[in-house]
This record gives structure tokens, sequence and C-alpha cells, in this order.
């Protein structure tokens, strides 16, 4: 099941080619309205690469929609879009560059010099896949924060609230939440700022904050303080998901050097509030 693939090309004048291709990676879940008639050089980043003289190309990837919404990936009976899945994971790459090569050199009247592929996030991800699957698309591939093995990239986006559901039965309320980041935050220097400038040096444990944690027999209920075991999962969702679902005191481990055996997926040292 698919619309088809919307690619965009922006051709600048015959006397301001540079004899250049520059296509353009997507973020999020792509969908964005290339296939619009109405809609043409939305994106500012975009238009001034054409006005440099390049010819500039991007793609929905097969799917008009939100850039987080996934929906697409699914049938409506609820099983796999496969063709779909395929248009976004690698064949609109590939049209992009087959269909922008052979639109420029009609409208110009001869090839392009050099054709370069320019990602970030998911564009680097794509910019990993065409040299994967298509390295003789382009000359050059620029990557950047690719957005690679989602089988754990994807996962642990949901951990936090995972690990909130399977050791406390319950999401830990926002406000609480708020106050374990600002406590951080103090703690390792970023009170000034409201940020941390070194979140990989930061080793705080919320389960040994006595001003972050509740006082014992209360609950915690509405307040701003965290029972032990609140804390406890709030450090686990800071140092990122474990094959085993454990994560170790930030004062032996807080994430920041080397994977240790058990783990399965990025974490962070105590640098922001899950959510």
């Amino acid at each position: 099941m698919s619309a088809g693939i919307g690619i965009e090309v922006l051709l600048p004048r015959h006397d301001g080619w540079n004899r250049r291709i520059r296509a353009y990676g997507n973020s999020g879940w792509s969908g964005t309205p290339q296939a619009s008639l109405s809609l043409v050089a939305g994106d500012d980043l975009h238009a001034a690469a054409a006005g440099k003289g390049f010819v500039v190309a991007t793609s929905d990837n097969g799917h008009a929609g939100s850039v987080i919404d996934p929906s697409f990936a699914m049938t409506p009976d609820g099983g796999v879009n496969t063709v779909g899945w395929k248009d976004f994971s690698e064949r609109s790459l590939h049209e992009v560059a087959q269909k922008t090569k052979a639109l420029t050199k009609l409208y110009y009247g001869r090839p392009h010099e050099f054709a370069y592929w320019d990602g970030f996030s998911t564009g680097g991800r794509q910019g990993l896949k065409i040299t994967q699957a298509f390295p003789d698309d382009f000359d050059g591939v620029l990557v950047g924060a690719p957005a690679i093995n989602w089988n754990r990239y994807h996962t642990a986006g949901l951990y936090a609230q995972i690990a909130m559901k399977q050791d406390l039965g319950a999401l830990i309320a926002s406000e609480k939440l708020t106050a374990a980041n600002k406590a951080v935050i103090k703690a390792c220097g970023g009170a000034e700022l409201g940020f941390l400038i070194d979140p990989l040096s930061c080793r705080y444990d919320a389960t040994q904050d006595a001003a972050i944690l509740c006082k014992e027999p209360a609950s915690g209920g509405a307040q701003a303080c965290l029972t032990k075991a609140e804390a406890a999962v709030i450090n686990k969702i800071w140092y990122g998901q474990t094959l085993d679902g454990s994560a170790p005191a930030p004062a032996v481990d807080n994430g920041a050097t080397s994977f240790s055996r058990t783990r399965s997926g990025p974490g962070s040292a105590g640098c922001a509030t899950p959510t």
C-alpha cells in the first residue's frame, strides 16, 4: 500500500547552476509535503541552497503526514505496510537520485558533474543506507547524528514509561519528575544556567538525596518528593535500558563510559527529565 513517492526538485536558472545536485534527507518519520502542488520550496534551507546554484532534491519518502506520525507503517487491519515501509526505508532514496539526475539533464541539456547527499538524524540514517544499498548514487554523502539501531533506539524512547509501569505500576507524577530534574541540575553545577554543561561527569543519585526523598512514613502523594522506589526508577531511566532491567549506582557507573554487558540502549547521566 503506497500513494507513491513525492519528490520536489528545485532548479536554479540555467546561468546560475553550479553543475551540482544536493539532495537533502529528512527528519523523524518524514511525510513532509513534497507531493503538494500548492506548497513549493517551503524549507528555507533548501531554498537557500538552490539560491547558491545547487539543484536541490527532497522527498516525502512515500507518504504524506507528520514527522512524528509513524502510522503509515501499519495497515488498517494492524499488519505491517511492507510497501510503505520499503519506500520509507530505502526505495525513495534511490528514486530521488535517479529521478533528479534525469530531470536535471533534461532541464539543462547536460548532466551534472557531482551529486551529494546531505542528511541529519533520519537524514543521517538515510545517508548510511545509501552508501550500503546504492553506493553509486552520490559522489559524496554528509551524515550527521544518524538515527540508527532502531530496535534499541525506539525502545529506549519508551523505556521511561516501561520502567515506571514495571517497577511502580503507575507513572511518576510530573511535578515529581520536575523536582528530580531540578535536583540533579543543582547537584551537578547547573543551577544558575538551568541545565548541565557536562552531564557525562554527573554522578547524582536520587536514592541518596535526602532533600528530594519523602519523609517516612509519607508515601509522597501529591508532594513533589520521591519515594525510594520512585528515586530508584529515575536512576534507571537516567542510566538507560538494560537487558535485565537493572542499573548500577551512579557512583559506580553513570552510563558515561563504555557500555556494560547488560547495557542495551543509550542512556544519559541524569541530564534530562524522564517524560
